[in-house]
């Protein structure tokens, strides 16, 4: 039975994660869109200081948006790490209570 409750949680996990990285594509594409136009409307060079305020705001939020995202998906991969742990757990035991109803 909890074999059965972690595959149905794995299962929803790997729709969540599906979900995250549809998330993540979507944001890096509107990101990348941005960027672009940004540079395109800058006729002077886009040094650093020379850069228009615009840009600089966009340039901070992205930095701090995909700090975010590199944390959330740290987080998940040790979430990830944890349930593979559990599971096998779960597999060996269910292999070892198999193994002494047998003898």
């Amino acid at each position: 039975k909890a074999a059965e409750l972690y595959e149905k949680l794995d299962a929803q996990r790997s729709k969540q994660l599906q979900e995250e990285a549809a998330k993540v594509q979507k944001f890096e594409a509107v990101r990348e869109k941005v960027l672009k136009d940004l540079e395109k409307k800058s006729a002077a060079p886009s040094s650093a200081a020379e850069a228009p305020k615009a840009q600089k705001l966009f340039q901070a939020f992205f930095k701090k948006e995909e700090a975010i995202v590199e944390k959330e998906v740290a987080e998940i991969k040790k979430e990830d790490q944890v349930r593979a742990k559990v599971l096998e757990s779960v597999e060996k035991r269910k292999a070892e209570a198999q193994k002494a109803a047998a003898e």
